[in-house]
């Protein structure tokens, strides 16, 4: 009796799970198929071709050299790029380490970075009170623009720090809510601002930007809760 019982509440935890999932996917289905159709795209163009465009190919030596010879040696043999580029050859690591050192592969790190900057841009949107479906078009805006597009094929620095931009700036606007959490969504921003600072020297700019809203609206003021 004990085991059926504990069977039938394991069971109905599943289903109440399974609901929020379906009903979840429900609200947000136009977001979920403008990611699908950009994903669909990575299928149709030569996503994995062993070739390097512009200049990714330098940044592209970086990743093989940590992989490799486990040294972090940005740009080795490109020294006259300035970007700081560490987080983004760490980042191509990663995915080098799981599906091998190729030049596809490193477009494939991009296009995951970019997808999760489009998510933050979903979100963002709606945190600045924008419907759910116009912040999903807002995605097909920002996916879909000439440029972005083209970048999201590379591995180059604009996709990885517009997308750490974008996902830094969500969070402080979501740390701008009076909530429990709110503070924890500001601690989170920053460090993903220090990450974008670390693929490019502007991302010190993003928590600069964010301070000095909070002293034009005079959110910030000198005591406990502004600190």
């Amino acid at each position: 009796m004990t085991k059926w019982l504990m069977m039938h509440e394991q069971g109905a935890v599943v289903q109440r799970v399974f609901g929020r999932v379906i009903a979840l996917a429900n609200q947000h289905r136009m977001v979920i198929v403008v990611l699908a159709t950009f994903l669909v795209s990575a299928l149709i163009l030569p996503t994995l071709s062993p070739i390097a465009t512009t200049d990714d190919w330098g940044y592209t030596r970086s990743v093989e050299t940590l992989y490799h010879e486990g040294q972090l040696a940005v740009f080795p043999v490109f020294p006259v790029v300035a970007a700081t580029a560490v987080f983004q050859v760490v980042w191509g690591w990663g995915f080098a380490l799981l599906f091998g050192m190729t030049v596809g592969v490193m477009r494939v790190s991009t296009l995951a970075m970019v997808c999760l900057g489009a998510v933050a841009l979903y979100g963002l949107l709606h945190e600045l009170k924008v419907d759910w479906h116009r912040s999903a078009l807002g995605v097909v805006a920002y996916l879909f623009n000439p440029l972005s597009f083209v970048l999201a094929y590379t591995f180059m620095t604009d996709p990885h720090f517009t997308s750490l931009l974008i996902i830094a700036t969500f969070f402080y606007v979501r740390g701008l809510r009076v909530d429990g959490i709110g503070w924890r969504a500001t601690i989170i921003g920053s460090g993903v601002a220090a990450l974008a600072f670390l693929v490019r020297q502007q991302g010190a700019l993003v928590p600069f930007a964010a301070v000095v809203y909070l002293l034009a609206t005079r959110q910030l003021r000198p005591n406990r809760a502004g600190a």
